[in-house]
C-alpha cells in the first residue's frame, strides 16, 4: 500500500516537472523545475550550471535577476513560486547580472540564431514569442 502511494506521488511530481529557457545574450540554459520551486531555487540552479573555470563556484544568487513577460519587464521575486508567476513549460525567462560596484543591472540582452545581439526596449513585445520556436 505505502510503495503504491508513493509511486503514485512520484508519478505526480514527474508529471508537474517542466523545463524553462533562460536566456542572457548568446546563452541559452534549459533548466528542469517543478512549478512549486521558487525563484529563488532556480537562482540556486542558475548558480550551479554557471560554475566554471572562469567562474569558480557560479554566478552569485544576489547578483542574479530573472525577467518575463512582454519586453522582459517583469522582475521575478525570490519568494515567489514558478506556478504564482504563471511560469510555463519552456516560457524564455531573461537573466541579467548586477553590474560590479553598483546597485544597477545590466540591460536585458538577448541573441537569436541569425539575428545580431539586440537590446530589449520599446517596440521588442514579440522578441519572448521568437524567443519559443529557436
Amino acid at each position: 500500500k505505502n510503495a503504491w502511494a508513493g509511486s503514485l506521488c512520484a508519478k505526480r511530481r514527474a508529471s508537474m516537472s517542466m523545463y524553462v529557457r533562460v536566456k542572457r545574450a548568446r546563452t541559452t540554459m534549459f533548466l528542469h523545475v517543478d512549478p512549486t520551486e521558487t525563484v529563488l531555487e532556480l537562482k540556486q540552479k542558475i548558480q550551479a550550471a554557471t560554475d566554471s573555470d572562469e567562474n569558480p563556484g557560479g554566478m552569485s544568487i544576489d547578483r542574479q535577476r530573472l525577467l518575463m513577460g512582454p519586453s522582459f519587464a517583469s522582475v521575478l521575486e525570490d519568494a515567489k513560486q514558478l506556478q504564482e508567476l504563471k511560469v510555463e513549460n519552456d516560457m524564455v525567462l531573461a537573466l541579467v547580472y548586477q553590474i560590479a560596484e553598483s546597485d544597477e543591472y545590466e540591460a536585458v540582452n538577448i541573441e537569436y540564431p541569425g539575428e545580431d545581439l539586440k537590446q530589449v526596449g520599446a517596440g521588442m513585445e514579440s522578441l519572448q514569442n521568437r524567443g519559443r520556436s529557436d
